[in-house]
C-alpha cells in the first residue's frame, strides 16, 4: 500500500512543526528522515485501517506504538498528517468517525 501513497517534504515539516514534541519525547523521532521511515513502515504494515465516515476518500492507517497509536491520515494517495493518539481517543474515533 505504501508504494502508492506519497509523503511530501512539506507534510513531514508540518507533522514535525505541529506534533514534533510528541514524536520526539515519546518515540525519539527528531529528523525528517526518521519520521519518513516511521510513516512508510506504518503505511506498509499497519495494524488497522479505517475509512472516514465523513469522507470516503480519506483513510486512517494505525500502528500500535507502546501505549499509543500512530494515526496517519491519507486522502486520495497523499499523507495529510500524522499524530499520536491515546486509547481513549482511539475509542472515540472508532465509535464516531471510522467505518
Amino acid at each position: 500500500m505504501e508504494s502508492t501513497i506519497t509523503i511530501s517534504d512539506g507534510i513531514l515539516k508540518h507533522i514535525i512543526r505541529k506534533h514534533g514534541a510528541d514524536f520526539s519525547r515519546l518515540l525519539g523521532i527528531t529528523r525528517l528522515d526518521e519520521l519518513r521511515r516511521l510513516l512508510k513502515e506504518a503505511l506498509t504494515n499497519p495494524d488497522e485501517t479505517h475509512v472516514d465516515a465523513r469522507n470516503p476518500r480519506a483513510k486512517f492507517f494505525l500502528k500500535k506504538k507502546d501505549a499509543l497509536w500512530l494515526l496517519i491520515v491519507v486522502v486520495g494517495r497523499e499523507v495529510k498528517t500524522a499524530y499520536l493518539i491515546s486509547f481513549k481517543t482511539y475509542k472515540r474515533l472508532a465509535s464516531r468517525r471510522w467505518l
